[in-house]
């Protein structure tokens, strides 16, 4: 299984870091980098180049 993490709002992927080794543990995981984005398009447009088949986004806002 592949795990996205996505980061909150005024947050970047270093929030998921004390989280990683315990989800790699089970899955492959990777937490998205959305800082250099302006748009909730832009955000959106970088989640599929990450998801894989069998895949669960995990984040908040």
């Amino acid at each position: 299984m592949n795990i996205i993490l996505l980061p909150g709002f005024m947050t970047d992927a270093s929030l998921w870091d004390d989280l990683l080794p315990t989800l790699q543990a089970i899955a492959r995981v990777k937490a998205i980098d959305l800082s250099g984005t302006t748009t909730m398009a832009e955000m959106a447009d970088l989640v599929p180049l990450h998801r894989g088949y069998d895949s669960l986004a995990v984040g908040f806002g």
